[in-house]
Parts: C-alpha cells; structure tokens; sequence
C-alpha cells in the first residue's frame, strides 16, 4: 500500500519524500487504530445484546431463534440457553412446541413461554405458512385436521405430518 499511497499524494502535489513520510507516521496508527475501531464496535454490540438478554429474555431468545431457524444446531443450543437464563436470571422461559391456532411464522413470547413458530417445522415453506396464517385470519381457528385440510389449499401430505409430529395439532 505504500507505493500506491506515495503516489496518490504525488497526484495530490506532494513530494514523494513527504508522502513516504507522511505514509511512516500513519502506518503504525493504522495497525492499531483498525483493531481498535473493531473491538470498540464489538464491545459495543456485545454490551447492547447482555441488556436486552438480562432484561428481556423472552423476546431477546425469540427473536435470537427466528432469526437462526434454518440452523437446527443453533436453535437447540438457544434452547439450551433458554434453560440456563432460566436458572441464572430466575425467570421461567418455558418452550411450547407450535400450535395451529396460535404460532405465528417465527418464535413468540407468550407470557412467560416461548412458542415455536412455523419455521420450526420441517417440510413448511414459507408460502404455505403464510397460507395458514391467513385462512386463520380470515375464518378463524381451526376446530379439527379436517377443517385445517378444507381451509388450507396446497399443503403436500409430508407438510401435514410434520405440523402432525411437531404437535401443531394436539390443541384441537
């Protein structure tokens, strides 16, 4: 980077003794001053996620678990974290499995639980989970698998039986 700096401040009328020396003065601040910017930012950062973890552990491990729901090894170890936070905060953070009527497409708070969205649920795309929400929208709760199958169009077998097995339907 040297050359390129000499010669961009020759370009910008200085000499190139006082670009190279300008260039000796600044190469030392900039191996430092880089991490620095870095780690302040990262502390930053960290210290603005402990805030929201200690003082809203609900939302704080929702939002961590939608955000990550195609990694099933970092929803389980958020999981995991629900239970530490539990123990180390005193909250309760119960984790409810999805639920027909009630899951919305990511994870969300329900008063002192957690409750699986329907991104948790493996064979449920996207398009058929804004298919659900909005048949539950517009004719309002499921009463039956029935009901669900007539209400909601285009949703395979293998798709069923995973909301099946996740448990989506044991309210009903």
């Amino acid at each position: 980077q040297r050359e390129k700096f000499v010669e961009g401040g020759m370009k910008k009328g200085f000499a190139k003794a006082e670009a190279a020396e300008i260039f000796e003065l600044l190469e030392p601040v900039g191996r430092y001053a880089f991490n620095k910017s870095h780690t302040v930012v990262y502390s930053m950062l960290a210290y603005r996620m402990a805030y929201l973890k200690a003082h809203y552990p609900h939302e704080f491990m929702a939002a961590m678990m939608t955000g990550e729901s195609g990694d099933s090894t970092k929803v389980a170890r958020y999981r995991e974290e629900c239970e530490k936070l539990s123990e180390f905060l005193g909250v309760t953070i119960e984790l409810l499995p999805p639920d027909i009527n009630k899951s919305e497409k990511g994870y969300t708070v329900d008063g002192n639980a957690i409750r699986s969205g329907f991104v948790a649920v493996n064979g449920i795309g996207d398009e058929v989970i804004d298919k659900i929400l909005a048949a539950r929208e517009s004719g309002g709760v499921f009463t039956s698998l029935e009901d669900f199958r007539t209400r909601v169009e285009g949703v395979r077998e293998r798709g069923i039986t995973s909301l099946v097995k996740s448990g989506a339907f044991d309210a009903v």
